[in-house]
């Protein structure tokens, strides 16, 4: 068996090698850490990991439920299995292996915001942004920080206040959802929208009646 502080070394060299290209060689001592810890739940977990960054969702499945027999409870095997089935198409499933985590870790951030992406996909709206509000909780894998305004947050309906939009990824997203503009200029006259510097101008000339700020 493998002392736990090399297993620790060899599953982040897995990682380092995966991330410098040398995707073939991380799998292959992702495999050989298996064969000789095979009572290790990280190990198991890291195998997967590797079998997801080539598409390999059958076997990253089974090395996901071979964690999880080590550890039944621990957060991110079941949330890396939801994940897969997500992927391998079987969306239901996934979402109930995260749903059934959530069980074990409640309110957990991550796990309802991977949730929410899975119920989003299958058009289920109303429980999917439900789920997605969770990223202003707080969770150090995900980049979203909360603003401190102390301003309300705008319910949707007619106000005379001036209503402040921003962006909170990048500029495809802001792209693709600012579309949803023009649902809130038909009940709000008084918008700020800020967004990335590169889509200014596009914007200004897209909704030259809000005020655009970069």
């Amino acid at each position: 068996m493998i002392p736990v502080t090399d297993i620790n070394a060899a599953i982040n060299r897995t990682v380092a090698l995966h991330q410098a290209g040398r995707q073939a060689d991380a799998l292959d001592l992702a495999e050989e850490v298996v064969r000789l810890a095979p009572d290790e739940f990280r190990a198991w977990n890291n195998l997967g990991n590797m079998y997801t960054g080539y598409n390999r969702w059958a076997e990253a499945t089974e090395a996901y439920k071979r964690a999880l027999v080590l550890k039944p409870q621990s957060k991110h095997p079941n949330l890396n299995l939801g994940i897969v089935l997500h992927e391998a198409g079987d969306t239901v499933a996934g979402e109930k292996v995260i749903t059934d985590a959530l069980v074990a870790h409640p309110g957990d951030t991550l796990l309802r915001w991977n949730r929410a992406l899975l119920r989003l996909s299958t058009e289920n709206f109303a429980e999917g942004w439900e789920d997605y509000e969770s990223r202003w909780d707080g969770a150090k894998e995900l980049p979203f920080t909360k603003r401190p305004h102390k301003q309300p947050r705008w319910n949707g309906t007619p106000s005379e206040c001036v209503v402040l939009v921003w962006a909170e990824q990048g500029a495809g997203d802001e792209i693709i959802y600012s579309d949803m503009l023009n649902s809130m200029i038909a009940q709000q006259s008084r918008i700020i929208f800020e967004c990335s510097y590169r889509l200014a101008a596009l914007f200004q000339r897209t909704w030259p009646d809000i005020v655009i700020v970069p």
